[in-house]
């Protein structure tokens, strides 16, 4: 028998850095309602569950078939990571070991739909034994970076920071902009894992999708960036 493919959408009240990040506006819809119609969209999910605090979010997700899964005090702290948000939605909902999870996060709005399929492709494809990221290159070489000493910057990485070569000989590093995660409710609940497992398998998307929302700014060049598509169409 074939495994069930099932979506978490986390999205929970608090945020320090942008208050109440996850209600805002994109394209006329909640940042949760564009991330539960892309979910519905891509056709790939048997059930789709919403995860939060917040009582307006929930009411927000009935008016689709999805399940509303009203998260506990203890999960929705600062310090509550979106693995243990994934290992409670498992638990409380009896997930099958084999089943295939799909997180989809709210604060990358310029994904899109084919993103989805294409990075659950991408997983269904493998030997499912690791994860499915979507990543985005870094602009800048990681091993330029620099980390504090006292009133001084210090190189992080001194041994490839010596190194006299251009920008564009450095080794290309990658980051996850928070589109989606695929793998399996076993190894989301395997010990001593973090949100990504061991080796994740990459699905590469471009820069002018990459962006997610941390910080108000990065909200405004989202905007920017989406009326300047709707333009092209």
């Amino acid at each position: 028998m074939e495994s069930e493919t099932i979506a978490i959408i986390p999205a929970r009240k608090g945020s320090k850095r942008v208050p109440g990040k996850n209600k805002l506006l994109f394209n006329g819809k909640s940042l949760v309602q564009n991330t539960i119609e892309q979910a519905l969209e891509s056709k790939i999910f048997k059930k789709i569950i919403l995860s939060s605090d917040d009582d307006e979010i929930l009411s927000q997700g009935k008016i689709y078939d999805v399940i509303l899964l009203e998260r506990k005090a203890s999960l929705s702290g600062d310090d509550t990571t979106l693995l243990d948000v994934i290992k409670d939605a498992i638990s409380h909902e009896s997930i099958p070991s084999q089943s295939c999870i799909g997180l989809l996060l709210v604060t990358a709005p310029l994904r899109v739909t084919s993103d989805i399929k294409n990075a659950y492709d991408l997983y269904k494809n493998s030997s499912h034994k690791h994860s499915v990221v979507s990543v985005c290159s870094n602009i800048n070489p990681i091993d330029l970076s620099w980390k504090m000493d006292g009133e001084y910057l210090q190189p992080a990485f001194p041994d490839s920071y010596k190194l006299n070569i251009p920008k564009h000989n450095r080794e290309l590093t990658f980051f996850f902009n928070d589109a989606c995660i695929f793998d399996s409710a076993k190894n989301f609940l395997s010990e001593g894992r973090n949100l990504f497992g061991e080796r994740p398998i990459p699905y590469n998307m471009p820069q002018e999708r990459s962006l997610f929302i941390d910080y108000n700014f990065q909200l405004e060049l989202i905007h920017l960036l989406a009326d300047n598509n709707n333009s092209k169409k």
